[in-house]
């Protein structure tokens, strides 16, 4: 996903810089409805000794989903940085009422 610099405000902080970001980042889960978004299936192979006896087995995930990401809000005060080439911010974030499932 680009997100147009030409939305960010000249001479805005760094709080509306990333409230912006933000807000197209919500805009953009939305209207491409990627929520529930669904999840890569997983194995893992796991092996422990218990009580002498060597139990092996596999963990298996799969059918899942992430929901609530569009929720993604800040948190804090931002901090943003730049030079001639590069602009760095650093933010907290956070996500209201994250749900994830495997079955």
């Amino acid at each position: 996903m680009k997100l147009p610099i030409t939305s960010i405000i000249p001479g805005s902080n760094a709080n509306e810089y990333i409230d912006q970001i933000l807000f197209n980042v919500q805009k953009y889960v939305k209207d491409h409805h990627l929520e529930p978004m669904q999840l890569p299936e997983f194995t893992s192979n796991f092996t422990k000794e218990v009580m002498y006896v060597k139990v092996s087995g596999e963990a298996k995930l799969y059918d899942g989903w992430l929901a609530g990401v569009s929720t993604i809000h800040r948190t804090d005060e931002c901090e943003l940085r730049t030079n001639k080439t590069t602009i760095s911010v650093s933010a907290h974030l956070g996500l209201n009422n994250l749900k994830l499932a495997y079955k």
